[in-house]
């Protein structure tokens, strides 16, 4: 089936929107008819929006907001899917205007969840999100079409060409005990400051850290010199690290080891802990035993290979895309007439709050200049709320 697909992505950088086109020119290559489009342009300082400043920014016509959705639709222009990763910036009711194309939901953030999937999530077709303990979650929200998908790696093949069998298994090339590249952040730092002072052989870089952040050319070159890894996850669920120290052949030793099972066979191709302690203990055990840490690091290199790199992940959501559009039975593609009619929404949207939020805004700034007016008004309402509670 030859779906013609709009990826549309948030970034926080360039380096992450040099990421994402990277992938664009991958997928292109394999046949893929997709187009890119960042919803966190400069305009909007790349940030994404939680749910509450974007709702605001949505009723209040905000410029940047609406800028930014006039672009978007002309991308959409003769697409039949269109894909949000990241799962921000995109206002359910401007979703809601797009009618003729299926429209696929992708997060896993269970921190934000609350802020960020949950009022946006239900604008959507289907949803794939990237943690496990996630489905449920979409699923309370009446959302029925929910599917784990994995979030892969950000190292593509390319990247990590030169590793392979021998090299994972080489001494000499594997000069670094233990590696760690993660923020000092409040949330682990308990954990982090027991792990730093039981190996203080360890290489641990990122924000907070002694050595700071190293850039990704760094830290790849680092991981292909490490043999054991951590993962310390902020609460649940998994994240790029999870990917790309099998990635990089490195044995991985990751915490919520109660859902690891889903996407790594554990034991054979990474290493699970419930506590600190047992973490210390492990990694003392695989210090000890070399020849156990590399198999576990080459099988899970193959896992890497075989089903978490960039185009294994993309590969696997579009086949559950098309398989979507089977039973629906349908292939309809955004015209430029429906093109028209939603940015006609946008612009009509946009004449009806704008003249509200002028008036409001006036008055707050008369009301800031006239301060005993203002007073004069909160004693007044102050009082009316008095008269009303105390009716019997």
């Amino acid at each position: 089936m030859n779906l013609k697909y709009l990826w549309v992505y948030s970034a926080a950088d360039e380096a992450t929107v040099a990421w994402h086109e990277r992938l664009l020119r991958r997928r292109q290559a394999r046949g893929y008819d997709v187009r890119n489009f960042c919803n966190t342009p400069l305009a909007m300082n790349r940030r994404w929006l939680p749910f509450p400043e974007l709702d605001q920014r949505w009723r209040q016509g905000d410029s940047f907001l609406m800028q930014m959705y006039s672009d978007l639709t002309k991308t959409l222009e003769d697409r039949n899917v269109l894909i949000l990763y990241n799962g921000a910036n995109l206002h359910p009711e401007f979703v809601r205007s797009i009618r003729s194309v299926l429209k696929v939901y992708t997060c896993g953030d269970p921190e934000s969840a609350h802020i960020l999937s949950e009022p946006l999530a239900p604008a959507f077709d289907i949803h794939f999100v990237n943690q496990m303990s996630e489905v449920e979650r979409f699923k309370s929200w009446g959302l029925s079409k929910v599917k784990f998908m994995p979030l892969g790696s950000i190292a593509t093949e390319d990247d990590v060409c030169d590793v392979s069998d021998y090299q994972i298994r080489d001494k000499s090339a594997r000069s670094i005990p233990i590696i760690l590249c993660c923020e000092y952040s409040p949330w682990r730092r308990e954990k982090l400051d027991v792990l730093s002072r039981s190996f203080p052989e360890a290489f641990i870089a990122g924000k907070g850290w002694p050595r700071g952040i190293i850039s990704n050319e760094e830290m790849q070159v680092r991981y292909k010199a490490s043999r054991i890894g951590w993962n310390i996850h902020n609460s649940t669920g998994f994240n790029f690290r999870t990917y790309e120290l099998a990635a990089h052949g490195v044995m991985q030793l990751c915490d919520n080891k109660s859902d690891l099972p889903c996407i790594f066979n554990v034991g054979r191709e990474v290493v699970g802990f419930d506590s600190l302690a047992e973490c210390i203990e492990l990694t003392r055990y695989y210090l000890a035993h070399p020849a156990e840490q590399q198999e576990i690091a080459v099988t899970g290199w193959r896992r890497w290979r075989a089903d978490y790199t960039p185009d294994a992940v993309w590969e696997r959501l579009t086949k559950d895309i098309e398989a979507e559009f089977v039973l629906r039975r349908q292939d309809v593609v955004v015209t430029k007439q429906e093109v028209f009619h939603i940015e006609l929404k946008l612009r009509r949207h946009v004449r009806a709050v704008r003249p509200r939020e002028m008036i409001r805004h006036l008055i707050r700034c008369g009301l800031d200049r006239f301060p005993r007016i203002k007073d004069a008004l909160r004693r007044v309402r102050h009082l009316l709320v008095a008269q009303v509670c105390n009716k019997p």
